[in-house]
């Protein structure tokens, strides 16, 4: 008897041993899959946990980690306890408000209808309470489930810990989050950490150790929508929440004892929270049911090659998207929707669209057909647009806050709206200055424009939300004020000496790009007062490259003669001290459109060239987002606004130059730099 008690002892201490070695390759799997979506090189953080509960023995284990840091200034590491904004994920926390209610007995489940409304939810929650909806869910989730880093806007101490977001807009760029309230109701307000958040996951288990009094949520149970559905079989209930450059998933399998909690603001954070949450959810399973765990397949960018060769604008009925290449990645443009990075998975590219919460799945069928949700999309010629329809024309621009105007746009011959930088919407034309939105923020809501009284626009409303229209600067008039003048500068810097450069560069051989072929333009406005300063800082309308460069920039104007195109040069070469000048000019907050002088730029090695189209037969510049120069966001080389012929226009420049060793920069469309700017040294010899 006391050796099979031995036995029975040995075997229970290995079952053990191996539940905790299973557990530990789980967590060491899903550190590897997070560290792994911390690509780049700016603050990003990733926070996950998982609480598993097995109802068969009763047991229970949790971990909760971060990755990366809080903060801007990398000073707070992430942790399972940092605090993201968790936008939609408020709307789980809603239910279980309202069923703690039905539960205790004091709430109907099916006073509402059959279909469960967060809204008419939320609103009885606070009604049987007697209080806000805040302290309601407070007193209801928060307080019996000990959820200290949960609450809403109202905590100032959230608000304060709350991890920095950035938001990737269509113009590539990652823009802070300017703390504007989330859209939608006091539940898209919620703050939370991942730590809390799988903990308050588990109050949804049936047979768990710490739950609220809900009923079981199940065929049978209360109809919760779409935020029912499966994993495996298995029944799921799944929110996710998005707010300017954070996401949150949360994810519950209630009868399997399984809840996972991702935030993260790493580059595509939607997709990389639905990929973290499905793996940790994989994982989870297969400890419980004692399978191996498959090696993780992370999707695969596309490449600079195969996304170049499957860009351009694919067409199905009315609906359609633009594929582009940025940086060797595939990147969806949706009529609808938001900018999605599609990656290999297979046969299909995939990616995440954060805005609506859907997983964005193309299948390339031949050499010009996508199918995408079950239509077959197929790619238009690559054709100049037609003009903007000139009754749209007066509505372009941006209207609202700095932060995050809204834009609005032509495509296709329609009026679009582009919300916070992320969200694309195709209004539909009520009236001669009324819109409805079909999709994205504020749907069913009338977009509805005011005029002055000579007839110019100047406000756009959502509602009841009205947003001023921003000003625009004039044609080739946009100016800054210099922190010193001009005159003074130029003198104070005349024996300013460049940065020692390295052993080893290519020797300098500039070559004057006016000798190259006489049907190429000149407009080199530094050397007159026709630019950003107002002032004249070269003394001469020179314009060189270093001989490759100037050779690709040859082979790219006789390019564009088939289109009846050709290049209009405003810059090259740049003098070093010319480049000190515009940084000490310049105001701190306009200077990423200049460069940092103890680096020294890439126009001051002869490997930059700022330029534009030119119309052969006209000479006129064709038209542009914006003008050159021009320290805005409408510069950016992605920016979304004007008209589709303006964004076409810069599209062909940008895929003329690209083939021949050229690359824009984000945030001037008319930059670009020749692959071997490395190569050569900072040069300070003046123009000639």
């Amino acid at each position: 008897m006391r050796l099979l008690g031995a036995l029975l002892l040995a075997c229970s201490a290995a079952v053990a041993q191996e539940s905790v070695a299973a557990r530990d390759r789980v967590v060491r799997d899903l550190e590897s899959v997070a560290r792994g979506l911390l690509v780049g090189d700016r603050p990003q953080a990733v926070s996950v946990a998982l609480v598993d509960h097995d109802p068969a023995g009763g047991a229970e284990w949790s971990w909760a980690a971060g990755f990366g840091s809080e903060d801007a200034g990398r000073t707070r590491p992430a942790t399972g306890a940092s605090v993201y904004r968790a936008g939609a994920v408020g709307t789980l926390v809603t239910a279980a408000a309202h069923l703690s209610l039905v539960g205790q007995g004091r709430l109907d489940r099916d006073a509402g209808g059959d279909r469960w409304d967060p809204v008419h939810a939320a609103a009885a929650v606070a009604r049987v309470q007697g209080a806000s909806y805040e302290q309601s869910v407070h007193a209801l989730v928060f307080a019996p489930l000990g959820l200290r880093d949960t609450g809403f806007d109202d905590r100032a101490d959230l608000v304060a810990r709350t991890v920095a977001g950035a938001l990737r807009g269509w113009d590539g760029a990652f823009v802070p989050d300017p703390g504007l309230p989330a859209t939608g109701g006091a539940e898209s307000r919620l703050r939370a950490s991942a730590a809390d958040l799988a903990r308050f996951g588990a109050a949804f288990f049936p047979h768990g150790s710490r739950r609220l009094p809900l009923p079981e949520v199940g065929a049978e149970g209360p109809r919760l929508g779409s935020l029912v559905s499966a994993f495996e079989g298995r029944l799921l209930l799944c929110q996710r929440g998005a707010v300017h450059g954070a996401a949150v998933e949360l994810a519950i399998l209630p009868t399997e004892g399984v809840a996972v909690a991702v935030a993260a603001t790493c580059d595509a954070p939607a997709e990389a929270a639905s990929l973290l949450v499905e793996r940790a959810l994989h994982a989870a399973l297969a400890v419980r049911t004692g399978r191996p765990l498959d090696p993780h397949v992370a999707p695969q960018p596309v490449g600079v090659r195969a996304a170049r060769r499957l860009a351009g604008r694919y067409r199905a009925g009315l609906a359609w998207f633009d594929l582009r290449e940025r940086e060797g990645e595939l990147i969806m443009d949706p009529c609808e929707g938001a900018a999605v990075r599609l990656r290999w998975r297979g046969r299909q590219v995939v990616g995440h669209d954060g805005s609506a919460g859907r997983t964005m799945v193309l299948e390339p069928m031949d050499e010009n057909t996508m199918r995408h949700r079950g239509e077959d999309f197929v790619r238009e010629p690559f054709a100049v647009p037609p003009d903007c329809p000139a009754d749209l024309r007066p509505f372009l621009g941006e209207y609202g806050d700095e932060r995050a105007p809204l834009v609005v746009f032509e495509d296709d011959g329609r009026l679009g709206l582009l919300v916070a930088r992320q969200v694309r919407s195709m209004p539909e034309r009520v009236a001669e200055d009324r819109f409805r939105l079909a999709s994205g923020p504020g749907a069913g809501e009338l977009l509805t424009f005011e005029r002055d009284a000579s007839g110019l626009v100047v406000a756009a409303s959502i509602g009841t939300e009205r947003h001023v229209r921003r000003p625009e600067p004039p044609a080739r008039k946009f100016r800054i004020t210099p922190l010193r003048p001009v005159a003074e500068l130029r003198a104070a810097f005349a024996d300013a000496v460049p940065p020692v450069q390295p052993q080893g560069l290519r020797a300098s051989d500039l070559v004057d790009l006016r000798g190259l072929d006489p049907t190429l333009r000149f407009d080199v406005r530094y050397a007159t007062e026709d630019n950003f300063l107002g002032a004249p800082v070269y003394d001469v309308p020179g314009a060189m490259l270093q001989r490759p460069a100037a050779a690709a920039l040859l082979a790219v104007h006789r390019s564009l003669a088939r289109h009846g195109l050709g290049l209009c040069i405003f810059d090259g070469y740049r003098p070093w001290r010319v480049t000190k000048l515009f940084w000490e000019a310049t105001p701190p907050a306009l200077r990423e459109f200049v460069a940092d002088p103890a680096n020294g730029s890439r126009h001051n090695r002869g490997c930059a060239v700022d330029l534009s189209l030119f119309d052969l037969a006209t000479g006129e510049l064709v038209d542009m987002p914006s003008d050159f120069d021009e320290f805005t966001w409408r510069a950016y080389s992605a920016y979304p606004g004007g008209s589709a012929r303006q964004r076409w226009n810069r599209e062909l420049l940008r895929t003329a130059m690209e083939p021949h060793g050229f690359a824009v920069i984000d945030s001037e469309w008319w930059h670009f730099d020749f692959h071997l700017w490395r190569e050569y040294p900072v040069l300070d010899e003046p123009l000639r």
